[in-house]
């Protein structure tokens, strides 16, 4: 049992499970989070090695990590994104990787590799979906993929 191929298989997705969707990548909010705008950044394919894809899709992620980092300064008011990867859950050894906002008051506490403290929250601290639907609209409009050698900045 994959979750991430669960989910890659349904449709109708809502806006939190969308917010970019390409041949290689989906882009979605973490379920189980109490920081928002904490994305997760799913390979369509159920690959366990980022060697195991093709070169255009190592390319679209670097190119996909920069501009959600962008749009998480501007959406959510974050100094830096962190990114990580780890896909060593049982049922999650699926890649895909966070991109985690570092916030401006973020307790010292949940920096760095504590970050991870923030999964999974009690219940009543979780991002509302309706929040994780709001940013993710948000982000969805500010992400798009041009081909990088036009793509003028």
């Amino acid at each position: 049992m994959c979750y991430s191929c669960d989910e890659n298989a349904a449709s109708d997705l809502p806006p939190r499970e969308s917010i970019f969707v390409s041949p290689h990548w989906r882009v979605c909010h973490s379920f189980n989070s109490s920081l928002p705008g904490w994305l997760v950044i799913v390979a369509q394919k159920h690959v366990l090695s980022l060697d195991e894809m093709p070169d255009e899709a190592l390319m679209e992620l670097g190119l996909l990590q920069g501009k959600l980092t962008r749009a998480l300064r501007e959406v959510v008011g974050s100094l830096k994104a962190y990114s990580v990867f780890f896909a060593e859950g049982r049922g999650f050894e699926h890649v895909h990787i966070h991109i985690v906002p570092r916030m401006p008051d973020q307790p010292p506490d949940r920096k760095g590799r504590r970050v991870f403290e923030y999964l999974p929250p009690p219940a009543v601290e979780a991002v509302p979906v309706e929040e994780m639907d709001r940013i993710s609209r948000d982000i969805a409009s500010r992400v798009r993929l041009n081909d990088p050698r036009t793509e003028k900045s």
